[in-house]
């Protein structure tokens, strides 16, 4: 895929004031490649990302073209996760989503004041919009599955994102509280478009079953707290809003730790790391 881009994205070597060498890869020249890597056992799966060339629905189009040669005509079966470009079409988003794996979508900043400073050509809505659409639509897809497993898979793997940190004056406390808030806004997102009308009612009724599996996988509540990786006992880290059942999980994730040893396992990984170092 191309490495010209037309944003102005800071964070992006190749954006439009910036004058570094571009190419551009053909479809399938580009689907060549991971296809020999996987035929040789190199690789068991490709990350497919691009610049925007034209237009999101062009580079879109044309990262469809090489998913499609990879799929269909290579009979790729290893992972692929792909990139989906803001402002990019929902009809076309979907057809990315029975041909991937995995789909991201770049929260890119903490706040809309840094985005609007650092990426002004990017917005919330065309950030969360696709989200909320994966979302949707892999709900879905999990319950025609589910009813019969040969139903085709929306981006089975699920959806992931990523942010720069760094280049923003926010605290972590703030980009923790973001990353919460992504999912609340998500799931109060769907509830909206479920009880707006009776179309979307008689659709949360089939619908049902995979949206709890999402809720439930997006709730704090149920993790209760994340370990603090080098200390030299378990130390979790609760949400300071948890609730009774949160603070149950977070017991939980201790005796878990304990019982795995995992502040052991990992001064014994360290050890072995620096064993090398002192000889």
């Amino acid at each position: 895929m191309p490495t010209s881009s037309p944003s102005d994205a800071v964070s992006c070597l190749t954006r439009k004031p910036t004058d570094p060498p571009r190419a551009t890869s053909p479809p399938r020249g580009l689907a060549g490649l991971p296809r020999e890597f996987y035929r040789r056992n190199y690789i068991e799966g490709l990350f497919l990302s691009s610049a925007v060339l034209v237009s999101p629905d062009y580079t879109t189009e044309r990262m469809l073209s090489v998913l499609r040669l990879l799929r269909n005509e290579y009979h790729f079966g290893g992972y692929i996760h792909a990139k989906t470009i803001p402002g990019t079409s929902p009809e076309l988003i979907r057809q990315m989503g029975f041909l991937a794996d995995r789909l991201s979508v770049n929260v890119e900043l903490p706040s809309e004041q840094s985005l609007h400073l650092l990426a002004p050509d990017k917005g919330r809505h065309s950030i969360f919009r696709p989200m909320k659409q994966i979302a949707v639509s892999g709900a879905a897809s999990r319950e025609e599955v589910a009813v019969s497993r040969k139903a085709p898979r929306f981006a089975p793997a699920g959806q992931s994102t990523q942010m720069i940190v760094g280049a923003s004056p926010e605290t972590d406390h703030h980009i923790l509280k973001l990353t919460e808030g992504v999912a609340k806004m998500l799931l109060g997102m769907l509830k909206q478009m479920f009880l707006a009308n009776l179309g979307g009612k008689l659709a949360y009724l089939l619908l049902k079953g995979g949206v709890s599996d999402l809720k439930h996988q997006m709730d704090s509540e149920e993790y209760g707290g994340a370990p603090f990786l080098g200390a030299r006992q378990p130390v979790i880290k609760a949400h300071g809003s948890s609730k009774a059942k949160g603070i149950k999980n977070a017991i939980r994730q201790a005796k878990i730790c304990v019982e795995n040893d995992l502040c052991g396992t990992m001064q014994k990984a360290l050890d072995e790391l620096s064993a090398p170092a002192a000889e």
